[in-house]
């Protein structure tokens, strides 16, 4: 009979250890969309009023953002850049995906002047799917943990 208490214990730890690393994944995934607004508007604003190249333009930027993005200031930052938009794309939301792709393309491609133009449109497109995200994340969140919560009840009543 203490085996049944045991199981029913654990399940119960389980589910809600996964509900705590769901919600900490939703909120990573806001983070991440706002680092990287953060970073496009820092880069677009250095290549608007001084015209420094991307390498320098990282080596400025705040470190809590390259943190939140997980990169660091080195030579090869172009690489790297495009390499993180790539990587990130298929994990944040709506149409962040096809826009982190494009971007990954075109950073460093173009001149000045297109350059300038595009990240507007980026940091635009970005700051949408960004409010929208914000807007659902408090309904994500409860969904979830009532959905794990919800399930756990139900094991435990066809073990019991």
């Amino acid at each position: 009979m203490w085996i049944k208490y045991v199981g029913g214990g654990l399940l119960v730890v389980v589910s809600i250890l996964y509900c705590m690393q769901s919600n900490r994944q939703l909120r990573r995934v806001k983070r991440r969309l706002g680092a990287w607004i953060a970073l496009l508007t820092h880069i677009r604003s250095h290549i608007a009023c001084f015209g420094t190249p991307l390498r320098e333009i990282v080596a400025r930027a705040d470190q809590t953002v390259l943190g939140a993005l997980e990169l660091n200031a080195t030579e090869g930052i172009e690489q790297t850049i495009t390499e993180h938009c790539r990587l990130d794309a298929p994990t944040l939301p709506g149409n962040s995906p096809a826009l982190m792709k494009g971007l990954a393309d075109e950073l460093g491609t173009v001149w000045r002047r297109e350059q300038i133009e595009r990240l507007d449109h980026y940091i635009s497109a970005l700051e949408k799917e960004q409010e929208a995200y914000a807007a659902g994340l408090n309904d994500r969140l409860r969904l979830r943990n009532s959905l794990c919560l919800c399930g756990t009840l139900g094991v435990l009543l066809l073990i019991w």
